[in-house]
């Protein structure tokens, strides 16, 4: 299980580097910034909502959700959807 934490965080970190790379250049990066947007949003929506609309509150939960909701209102705003996609 440790390696698969480990390989996991790799991909997390490396992703979110890119992504950091994105938000100054949204349109070269849109893949890997819409990637982050569709697992974020169903990650908050799928299991940490849910987790605290139960009074689940630990507080590693808490930050990662405020967290992953401020880069999704972010990536919402800053990503050209319009002219992403083909015409």
């Amino acid at each position: 299980v440790d390696v698969f934490v480990r390989i996991l965080g790799a991909v997390w970190l490396s992703q979110g580097v890119v992504a950091v790379f994105g938000l100054f250049a949204p349109s070269a990066f849109i893949p890997v910034l819409l990637i982050q947007l569709i697992y974020k949003s169903a990650w908050l929506l799928a299991a940490a909502y849910p987790a605290l609309l139960t009074g689940h509150r630990e507080p590693g939960l808490m930050i990662l959700a405020v967290l992953f909701t401020v880069w999704v209102i972010a990536l919402l705003a800053l990503v050209p959807f319009k002219s992403s996609w083909p015409s």
